[in-house]
């Protein structure tokens, strides 16, 4: 009975020190996507460390938005196709440049727009811009 008892605390703390190494690990993956210093997790024992870890990735996502950006002095129609191609390079060059976390979810090639999910710090660098007319949320259209 003792050598089972003491093959049950040591597969526990097996356990904690793999669920440690877990939350090490999935707290630099979220570091390296971009979550401040001011949101990594203090993990001081196992059994904490997966909720909150949960919560970061959950707060994380639900920071990112859906948006229809809008490019500025720019008509629609083939004869417009290339600058709305450049006008949209400059404005991914600017989120690129910006660091900070984006999607592209659609390229449009004949309508000055492009439909991304973006960061908070994304709008704030998108309204900036001089190549952005407006930065409006991407509503779900229903049928008509």
């Amino acid at each position: 009975m003792g050598a089972s008892r003491t093959s049950v605390l040591a597969l526990k703390r097996a356990t904690r020190a793999l669920n440690l190494v877990g939350v090490a690990m999935l707290g630099a993956a979220v570091s390296a996507a971009g979550a401040s210093a001011e949101k990594r997790v203090q993990v001081r024992g196992a059994e904490a460390a997966t909720e909150p870890v949960i919560i970061l990735i959950a707060q994380e996502k639900k920071m990112m938005q859906r948006v229809i950006v809008t490019l500025s002095g720019l008509t629609g129609g083939p004869a417009a196709a290339a600058d709305i191609r450049a006008a949209q390079e400059r404005v991914i060059a600017l989120l690129q440049k910006s660091g900070e976390t984006f999607e592209i979810n659609r390229r449009y090639d004949l309508i000055p727009q492009l439909a991304l999910t973006v960061s908070e710090g994304g709008i704030r660098a998108l309204r900036g811009s001089p190549d952005v007319e407006s930065v409006k949320e991407d509503g779900v259209s229903g049928t008509f």
